[in-house]
């Protein structure tokens, strides 16, 4: 990097200190909000950046570009570069194709060692190469080759005789989350990947993949209450408005139906006051039960730990964490409404503790199957599985716990 330093221009000089400025402002930043600054940048110094940077963010980069800016800047740099930037751009993002490098080192099976170690030597001064790659005819993966085997098989050996066969690979189209509990047990230091009839189209580090990870990780606990992963500190408030509005009015509307419940149980409030003293005691106890449970099988998902396949194993340890969890927090609640009763003189006091023990244990086994099932559902239906997840279970738990504890209330007290 010196030497190339040593040998640029003034003004290429410039440009990549500038670049290698940007660089870590958008690191430390985000690329949403470094993004507008490219507009002042000079097309050498935009360039000069996006070579700097993870193919992922220049896919992401790259079309906020103005057209002519864009075609200009595609052109100051390799085809090889301008291609593969270009042939990423085509998968979705967060998928497995978006996050790739071009594979450097490929082979044929016949190669012999000693041709592969040469052509290894030359490979290695433009490009950072972990393993090779042994493909047929038509491009197709058949080996690995890993340096070790190299470096201790006979020259004269062909690599069909080294490589590792049948080896482990992505398919590009993959989305990241789906194929991480896969790699999570592996630790490779990069992965071939292929696309859907098994041809060879690129390599993904394990780093890029962790780090996807790492991202996702960071910012499930805000998209599990509405706050979308793009959103940084720095947004501005009318961006931050537009990431948020549409969830809290998913939220308002589980609320109005709330009160509409309340509404239509009005003769059990108002005749059993109670009742309507402890309503937040029953719909705190069955959101945060379905909290915690959305919580694991959010967890699950994300580690690899559970699959679609094993909902169902899910679903009934939450309902017996509910029922158990239920049946211990309404017994301390049916003694606090006990005496709640008792104290303002209400006739209904053991009544209606046994309505708080009996609406408890109702509310927090299916606040605990809802949080269960409802990463599960939303990720069957395409969508990601801690989008306002917590929006939703809270509103469901918030209808189902008010409902039982006035159905019950009527029908046992009044």
């Amino acid at each position: 990097m010196k030497e190339m330093e040593q040998g640029a221009s003034p003004a290429e000089r410039e440009s990549g200190v500038r670049a290698r400025a940007l660089r870590e402002e958008i690191r430390s930043r985000g690329l949403d909000r470094v993004a507008h600054l490219l507009a002042q940048e000079s097309e050498a110094t935009v360039a000069t950046l996006l070579t700097l940077l993870p193919e992922c963010d220049v896919a992401a980069l790259l079309p906020t570009l103005e057209a002519d800016r864009r075609t200009a800047i595609l052109k100051s740099v390799s085809p090889a570069k301008r291609d593969r930037w270009l042939y990423n751009s085509r998968y979705p993002e967060h998928s497995v194709g978006y996050l790739m490098e071009p594979v450097a080192a490929t082979f044929a099976p016949d190669t012999t060692v000693r041709e592969v170690v040469e052509q290894l030597r030359e490979l290695v001064k433009h490009a950072f190469i972990t393993y090779g790659y042994v493909v047929d005819g038509a491009n197709r993966l058949i080996g690995v080759l890993i340096m070790r085997d190299l470096l201790l098989a006979e020259a004269t050996r062909p690599v069909r005789n080294v490589m590792m066969e049948r080896p482990f690979a992505l398919r590009a189209t993959d989305p990241v989350r789906d194929i991480i509990p896969l790699v999570h047990i592996r630790h490779y230091a990069e992965y071939p990947v292929c696309d859907d009839e098994g041809q060879l189209v690129g390599i993904v580090r394990g780093y890029a993949l962790f780090q996807e990870q790492t991202r996702e990780l960071v910012a499930q606990p805000g998209k599990m209450v509405g706050v979308v992963r793009e959103e940084r500190l720095q947004c501005s408030p009318w961006r931050s408005l537009s990431f948020r509005q549409s969830w809290l009015q998913v939220n308002l509307l589980g609320s109005f139906v709330a009160a509409g419940v309340v509404g239509f149980y009005e003769d059990a409030v108002t005749q059993a006051v109670a009742v309507a003293a402890f309503i937040p005691v029953m719909v705190g106890q069955s959101a945060s039960t379905g909290g915690q449970a959305l919580s694991v099988a959010l967890r699950g998902l994300t580690l690899g730990e559970l699959s679609l396949n094993r909902w169902h194993a899910l679903i009934n340890k939450e309902a017996v964490v509910g029922t158990v969890n239920g049946a211990l927090v309404g017994l301390t609640a049916g003694l606090g409404i006990y005496f709640y009763a008792t104290f303002h003189g209400h006739p209904g006091a053991v009544k209606l503790a046994g309505v708080m023990l009996l609406a408890m244990i109702f509310s927090t086994t299916v606040s605990s199957v809802v949080g269960a099932v409802t990463p599960f559902l939303m990720k069957r239906l395409g969508f990601d599985p801690a989008i306002a997840a917590t929006i939703l279970v809270g509103g469901i738990t918030r209808i189902v716990s008010i409902t039982a504890f006035l159905a019950l209330t009527r029908w046992i007290v009044l």
